[in-house]
């Protein structure tokens, strides 16, 4: 992991942080053929949470976004690609081989 890719990942937590009481979609998708996505091999879910809490924890390093009846967690030690573009964030992460995950989480204005 780069310095650089380190220092996204800090930001991208403490951004996720400061949306607490904002309310969140959030694209799921979990491909098993790589990183091409194509829906074939790949398993998507979308989800609008208002956020209550954002934490990470340290046992496997694994962010929680909750809300008040749902919640979604992610791996923050296995992001490969972040990116930020005004109130969109997207990130990728590499879960193990070929199974990937990418999540993008924009903001809704209710």
């Amino acid at each position: 992991m780069t310095e650089e890719l380190k220092e996204s990942i800090l930001e991208h937590l403490e951004i996720m942080h400061r949306k607490i009481g904002e309310t969140v979609k959030i694209k799921d998708w979990i491909s098993t053929g790589g990183r091409q996505y194509d829906r074939h091999q790949t398993r998507y879910g979308l989800y609008q949470i208002h956020i209550q809490s954002f934490r990470v924890r340290y046992s496997g390093a694994m962010a929680t976004i909750e809300g008040e009846h749902q919640q979604i967690e992610y791996r923050t030690d296995a992001i490969k690609y972040i990116n930020q573009v005004n109130d969109t964030i997207i990130l990728e992460i590499n879960m193990k081989g070929l199974i990937w995950r990418k999540l993008e989480i924009s903001r809704i204005d209710l």
